[in-house]
């Protein structure tokens, strides 16, 4: 009975881990479906098929679309991707003064399992660290993504949430403290808690722009995919 409730347990924390994991294919699924359905409406109409050169030239024109969507999506994401960075940096080296930041190594994965040769299993997990900011009536701690892949591995919305909704909390919490007096639970001076708490609140509000970037890329890779493997389908089968 013990043994059936730990394995309950465990079911339930990896269906709650990987939550946003699953969602996130499934907008890109969608995404793909949606771009597949319009290729398939506008290249399926007679008068897209009434000649041969209408039929390459309307797959030409929604492949170009669809390069024209993603390269937006892409100037967008570089710029945000580059913001992240920064203000990662910036949290290390000039607020939290660590001499030895921790950086993820983007080879390893969140999460993995191999069994070895002579039976036993080796476990890897991987777990960002947290910054701790007061917010007045309790202290969040929040992920620090330091790579591209903690963009889509960490959960984005538990992350940037909390950080949204006690945003005036936590100004009013730094404005009533002394000017000298550290935080116990942070370790920081309110005016170092202040500046951790915008810098967060923009590290996850440019992942939360990049996310938004990258499904936009998604969007005219669909339209450039399908329009031309389905022209491509027609014209073969054109008579």
């Amino acid at each position: 009975m013990s043994d059936e409730k730990e394995s309950n347990e465990k079911r339930l924390t990896k269906k709650s881990t990987y939550h946003h994991l699953r969602v996130h294919y499934l907008v890109i699924t969608l995404i793909y479906a949606v771009g597949a359905f319009i290729g398939y409406e506008i290249l399926s109409r007679p008068e897209s098929q009434s000649t041969l050169v209408t039929l390459l030239s309307s797959g030409a024109i929604l492949a170009t679309f669809g390069s024209a969507i993603g390269a937006i999506g892409l100037i967008w994401q570089t710029d945000l991707h580059e913001r992240v960075r920064l203000n990662v940096d910036i949290l290390y080296r000039d607020i939290l003064e660590q001499e030895s930041p921790w950086r993820r190594w983007p080879f390893l994965p969140r999460s993995a399992k191999r069994r070895l040769l002579n039976g036993d299993q080796h476990v890897l997990k991987l777990s960002n660290p947290e910054v701790p900011l007061d917010v007045g009536t309790h202290v969040i701690r929040i992920h620090l993504p330091t790579v591209m892949q903690d963009y889509f591995d960490l959960p984005l919305f538990a992350n940037f949430w909390p950080l949204f909704r006690f945003r005036s909390s936590a100004h009013t919490v730094f404005g009533r403290k002394k000017k000298n007096e550290k935080n116990d639970e942070t370790g920081l001076s309110p005016s170092d808690e202040y500046m951790a708490y915008e810098c967060m609140f923009d590290i996850w509000s440019a992942i939360l722009k990049f996310r938004v970037s990258r499904y936009i890329i998604h969007i005219g890779s669909g339209f450039t995919i399908f329009g031309a493997l389905l022209a491509g389908f027609y014209a073969a089968t054109f008579v």
